[in-house]
């Protein structure tokens, strides 16, 4: 049994899968009386439906300037397909003013037979008085130094950040000392324009903050004659809302890796108040960094403090010419600090 279609292929089989439109006919051969015949049957259109692939075109998303529409384009049929908005229209293009999903379906149909597609797009009208997002990618209040990443919404034609960045996503470094709201603080920008400038939108702006990373003072900083009494103070960490609190963290020298801290609602930490208690003839090394609303953000360097039972026994190590010196770990096993003050830098010391 052979198979004909009308582009010349002959197939040689019981029967035949067709996927093409156009005219087809069977042949069969037999044997009449010993001689070899062939019969053929007329030819039959036989119609394939092909496929369609809707498309929409601009692709999601489609923001329109306030006033302004949208002309919105179906494609992916053939010369006989048929479309069919969510709106009810029946027309292959379409104009929209209104922000909303459309949706287009494009479908191919003979007799009983059919396959469609359908493909969906996303309008947005904006009002006159539209803002642009700003989306935090990581914390806006950070230690100093810091980077914040910022994040605006896609499908705007231009992007300009208060930074200088023309990109959708922008860094930005805080280094302390910007002149925002308050020192330390940045206020950054956002102007997006839409339709190669035919109409612009300004974010006023989100509000960054670095926090210190504050040290102790320099009268107390490497002050090795405290009392338990005494207090000690941080530099400061400047307000903005909110005021921050201040930790303290405490490690005795003689058990380096053991800390524990003390956390105060200002710069002053009462050595008296530290638990567990602050101990006479040791050694501390002391940081502080700042808490801001329940967060506790980078520590400053370390400072050494000395805390003496009474006023002036540091003065049992003085040395001459007003010199006094302190040793800590100590005891030491192995090797210590050795403190001096007061001297003169110029002057050589000699060690005996």
């Amino acid at each position: 049994m052979a198979h004909s279609p009308t582009n010349g292929m002959v197939e040689l089989l019981p029967s035949i899968f067709i996927n093409q439109t156009g005219f087809y006919r069977v042949s069969v051969w037999g044997f009449v009386n010993g001689v070899q015949v062939r019969v053929r049957s007329a030819w039959t259109p036989f119609l394939v439906i092909p496929g369609t692939n809707a498309t929409i075109n601009p692709a999601s998303p489609v923001n329109v300037c306030p006033g302004q529409s949208a002309t919105l384009m179906g494609s992916g049929g053939q010369f006989f397909s048929s479309y069919l908005w969510s709106t009810g229209a029946t027309t292959r293009n379409i104009t929209v003013n209104q922000t909303g999903d459309y949706t287009l379906t494009v479908t191919n149909s003979f007799g009983s037979c059919s396959t469609s597609t359908s493909a969906t797009v996303h309008v947005e009208v904006f009002d006159a008085g539209y803002q642009p997002a700003i989306t935090a990618l990581s914390p806006i209040t950070v230690c100093q130094p810091g980077w914040v990443s910022l994040s605006a919404d896609p499908g705007f034609s231009t992007y300009s950040w208060s930074t200088g960045a023309t990109s959708q996503n922008v860094n930005v470094l805080m280094y302390g000392s910007q002149a925002g709201a308050v020192l330390d603080t940045q206020t950054v920008t956002l102007t997006v324009s839409l339709n190669n400038g035919q109409c612009t939108f300004t974010n006023p702006g989100v509000v960054l903050r670095s926090i210190r990373q504050p040290e102790l003072n320099s009268n107390d900083c490497g002050n090795l004659g405290l009392l338990a009494t005494d207090s000690i103070k941080s530099a400061v960490v400047l307000t903005y809302l909110t005021g921050p609190q201040y930790q303290f963290e405490f490690e005795e020298t003689t058990t380096p890796g053991t800390t524990f801290t003390h956390t105060s609602n200002n710069q002053w930490c009462r050595l008296a108040d530290v638990s567990p208690a602050i101990q006479a003839n040791k050694f501390y090394l002391v940081r502080v960094r700042a808490i801001v609303d329940g967060t506790p953000y980078c520590y400053g360097d370390p400072c050494v403090i000395g805390v003496v039972n009474t006023p002036g026994a540091i003065d049992a190590n003085r040395l001459a010419d007003g010199i006094t010196s302190a040793v800590f770990p100590n005891p030491s096993a192995e090797s210590f600090n050795l403190v001096l003050r007061g001297f003169d830098k110029t002057k050589l010391l000699q060690f005996v």
